[in-house]
């Protein structure tokens, strides 16, 4: 027979996962997008025009961003709430988290889950 609490004890748990992944897909995240855009900047930028430089690369890549994630606001409440937690999840996962790299998971689940008809 097992003990009351060992039982609560895993519900208790998932209880706070549930309630972790809800928090965290609530509203679509705020990222510090400096370390990204001046990486590449640092690497020769986000094009391929002439006269280009460091400095107007790191601010494109910023405005780039910043209109994904405009986009991701919009978007946010067609996403299923575990698509939301997993692209999360993955986007943060490398380190260097973008608007982009959200949009394009979520995206991509969406059109999966059409696939599969789920």
């Amino acid at each position: 027979m097992t003990s009351p609490a060992k039982t609560l004890i895993p519900a208790t748990a998932l209880a706070l996962v549930a309630q972790l992944a809800v928090a965290i897909a609530g509203d679509v995240p705020r990222y510090n997008l400096d370390p990204l855009c001046r990486g590449i900047a640092q690497q020769g930028g986000m094009s391929l025009l002439p006269n280009q430089s460091p400095k107007k690369d790191y601010r494109s890549c910023i405005a780039s961003e910043l209109k994904v994630r405009y986009q991701l606001v919009k978007l946010w409440p067609t996403f299923k709430t575990s698509n939301k937690v997993n692209c999360i999840g993955e986007n943060s996962a490398g380190g260097l988290s973008s608007y982009t790299g959200l949009l394009s998971c979520l995206q991509m689940a969406k059109e999966a889950s059409k696939m599969f008809g789920q």
